[in-house]
């Protein structure tokens, strides 16, 4: 197995396709002629999207664990127009 470090920018040209086939999904990072493929397996892709999925979700986190409170650990209730009523949600972001 080769060894090559890629860059991949906001503009670095991607293309995938699959070969059914083979099962093997083929990735090419780059412009040609000078592009780098990578070809993987069924597994092999799956387990690169997932690590991908996962890091990028620690750069951008999306979404909440806790609906409610958002994550704060804070519930606001309205009591009245411009008055509310603060309270600890139940959630684990409220033991941290």
């Amino acid at each position: 197995m080769a060894a090559q470090a890629i860059r991949v920018l906001d503009d670095t040209p991607l293309r995938a396709w699959v070969d059914h086939g083979t099962a093997t999904v083929h990735l090419a990072v780059g412009p040609p002629p000078d592009e780098v493929l990578v070809d993987l397996s069924l597994v092999g892709a799956s387990r690169l999207a997932d690590a991908l999925r996962r890091e990028v979700e620690v750069l951008e986190p999306t979404g909440y664990d806790c609906d409610e409170c958002l994550d704060t650990g804070t519930l606001w209730t309205p009591m009245a127009r411009g008055a509310a009523s603060m309270a600890s949600c139940h959630c684990p972001a409220a033991r941290r």
